[in-house]
């Protein structure tokens, strides 16, 4: 597979599963969906990770930040370190 579709293919992936992965009942509002990215914003490919971050806003934004009757909450999470300047597993 292109590395070019990679980060497309997480985030597809990501989405398709946000509503099976989920906080413990209670914790999580009715109606609302959350999605998280963690990528690394740091470091040497932030240009990238910020390009894939404002692509997941714009496509929430156009969709007003609902899906099926459901509100979108959307976390944009680094997972690396500025020590590393990439992914690491310690961050994540």
């Amino acid at each position: 597979m292109p590395r070019s579709r990679f980060p497309v293919l997480i985030l597809f992936a990501g989405l398709a599963l946000a509503p099976l992965v989920g906080s413990p009942l209670g914790q999580q509002a009715p109606g609302v969906i959350k999605i998280v990215s963690s990528l690394p914003r740091t470091g040497s490919v932030k240009s990238q990770t910020d390009s894939i971050v404002g692509g997941i806003r714009l496509a929430f934004e156009e969709a007003n930040w609902q899906a099926g009757g459901f509100r979108i909450e959307y976390f944009d999470w680094d997972d690396a370190t500025a020590a590393a300047g990439q992914w690491t597993a310690e961050a994540e």
